[in-house]
């Protein structure tokens, strides 16, 4: 660091001289090891001042002094001086790294906080994102519904011409309502089902055909054995 930086160079570059020194050739000897500028945490705030070095850059400084190197007394008031502003310096050190270890822990809660906000919404957008594709869907079921009841509305119709075919007409109401309860699966289902559909319609259109050429052959014996028996009857 500077040594213009430290917290005793002020102090020194105005008391110094008074003492008869130059501060930039003596002040050195004050502000290196035996006091350093800055301490890294609590446990070295604690180290104490190493008196007898002390003692001897102060007898140092007395004999260099060209006004007070007889006085003995200006020179302790020195030693008190330079204790006293280590003490300030070292409370006002705790002081900022305390509020450093603050400042530290509001931006990681605050970090934490912009996280858990982000995972929010991002839990947000995919819960929307589900939702339409939801609706979608259920769009396309609706259609698929529509189709259905499109496809096989026609057997209400022509399905009433006789009793032989009532029960014809059951089991394609019943196989319509089958296949409205299961619009809701896949697509591709649904596209197995419509085929089915399909060809069972297209066998219940043969069998309603064999059906009704089966009515029109018994109608035609029924009439054949009622002219034979007309005819009988009039040989008699």
């Amino acid at each position: 660091m500077n040594e213009q930086d430290h917290y005793l160079t002020e102090f020194l570059s105005e008391k110094l001289p008074a003492l008869g020194l130059d501060a930039e050739t003596y002040g050195p000897y004050l502000t290196g090891s035996l006091f350093p500028n800055e301490q890294e945490n609590d446990a070295a705030e604690e180290e104490e001042v190493d008196e007898d070095e002390l003692e001897s850059v102060l007898e140092l400084l007395q004999a260099s002094s060209e006004t007070h190197d007889q006085n003995q007394d200006s020179f302790q008031a020195l030693k008190s001086e330079l204790l006293q502003l280590r003490k300030q310096h070292l409370v006002q050190s705790r002081q900022q790294r305390h509020q450093l270890k603050e400042l530290e822990k509001i931006e990681k809660q605050r970090q934490k906080e912009l996280e858990l906000e982000q995972a929010k919404e991002l839990a947000r957008k995919q819960e929307e994102e589900q939702k339409k594709q939801q609706s979608s869907l259920t769009d396309e079921q609706r259609l698929a519904k529509l189709k259905i009841v499109e496809q096989y509305g026609y057997e209400h119709e022509d399905e009433a011409e006789d009793e032989d075919e009532s029960g014809e007409k059951k089991e394609g109401d019943a196989q319509t309502s089958g296949n409205l309860n299961k619009v809701n699966t896949s697509a591709i289902e649904k596209e197995k089902r419509q085929a089915m559909k399909q060809q069972s319609a297209e066998q219940k259109q043969k069998v309603r055909e064999e059906t009704k050429l089966n009515k029109q052959s018994k109608e035609i014996a029924k009439e054949e054995r009622r002219k034979r028996a007309q005819k009988g009857e009039r040989r008699r």
